[in-house]
């Protein structure tokens, strides 16, 4: 049975994880919207970047993300129902909004872990569905930020589902092998049901594989996100986030290699790359057996915006003399080499 939830804001306990995803939830934001819920997190420090941040223990060597904008264009309040079948609850909207989510779950998450004390770096990054804004930001300056010198892993909560730890973004591998199965060992033994998954796409920690060794995103529970028929499994955020507790991050092995991804391009590929990298919705390269694909992540974006995205993607094309070949896959524009 499908009953409406009746919830009105008062006071967020983050140990109550039901309450603080309602709490972030009662309406979407969208980019340029997201200092609005910061009424509702606890005191955060702020990057040059514009993303929000807090560091909890001495030099840690793990940094938390999540992100703190919607994919929609325009603020909307949010209907949320509530359905339990075999003893899980499922939150949803009227289907006329989505219900945020993605990334209010894996948002609530890292307060949980907060409110536990569990050493991190926890980063709430801006315009992640805009193609990472605030994270390729934190990238590009990465060696001149001096409380990110020690961080070896990256842990993102943003991944649908109830059982992935990701090993690949945008067709390049972000974690290895040894510490994806360490992970879910851990994750596992503690009552969860998690394992590798090599059909990431994209999350601000794959902004950080040529800065971070370990990079990976977590199942938090959200389904059919970007759309009205978005809903959250709350039974699996709450056990996600006190599980999350229980892990001994610093335990995890670090066998990634950095490597610097335009590395691997050929030769008559880096200059297109470079320009590529200079467009806002650039979100990556990746190679297969058609051959090399420059991402842009058009996903959510106003008509006016798509427009303007496009005039700087066929100029780069006219430009370097690549043909206009591509086509979308997930909200992402795929442009051949």
């Amino acid at each position: 049975m499908r009953n409406k939830i009746e919830y009105s804001y008062n006071d967020v306990d983050f140990s109550d994880v039901r309450n603080t995803f309602l709490s972030l939830t009662e309406k979407t934001y969208p980019h340029g919207h997201e200092e609005e819920v910061l009424g509702l997190l606890p005191k955060l420090m702020k990057d040059e970047f514009g993303n929000y941040y807090k560091i909890i223990g001495n030099r840690p060597t793990t940094m938390f993300t999540s992100h703190l904008d919607t994919v929609d264009n325009e603020q909307n309040e949010v209907e949320r129902y509530s359905t339990i079948e075999d003893g899980v609850e499922k939150i949803t909207t009227n289907g006329k909004t989505i219900l945020g989510a993605d990334d209010k779950a894996g948002v609530t998450v890292m307060l949980y872990m907060i409110e536990n004390n569990v050493p991190g770096l926890y980063y709430f990054f801006m315009g992640e569905e805009r193609g990472g804004i605030g994270s390729k930001k934190l990238a590009k300056n990465f060696d001149d930020v001096e409380y990110v010198k020690d961080i070896v892993r990256c842990v993102s909560f943003d991944r649908r589902g109830t059982g992935s730890i990701i090993t690949k973004q945008l067709g390049k591998q972000c974690c290895s092998d040894e510490f994806a199965n360490a992970l879910c060992e851990q994750y596992n033994s503690l009552g969860m049901n998690m394992s590798p998954d090599p059909t990431g796409i994209f999350t601000d920690s794959a902004s950080l594989l040529e800065q971070i060794p370990e990079c990976t995103n977590v199942s938090v529970g959200y389904m059919n996100e970007h759309t009205v028929k978005e809903f959250q499994n709350i039974t699996h955020l709450k056990l996600l986030c006190e599980v999350s507790c229980k892990i001994d991050w610093n335990s995890l092995p670090t066998k990634r290699n950095l490597i610097q991804i335009d590395d691997e391009l050929p030769v008559g590929f880096k200059k297109v790359v470079k320009s590529a990298k200079k467009i806002d919705t650039f979100a990556g390269i990746d190679d297969d057996e058609l051959g090399w694909f420059i991402y842009f992540d058009l996903d959510g974006l106003k008509p006016s915006i798509i427009v303007s995205e496009m005039e700087k993607i066929i100029n780069l094309t006219k430009e370097h003399k690549i043909s206009m070949s591509g086509f979308m896959n997930n909200g992402y524009l795929l442009v051949r080499l």
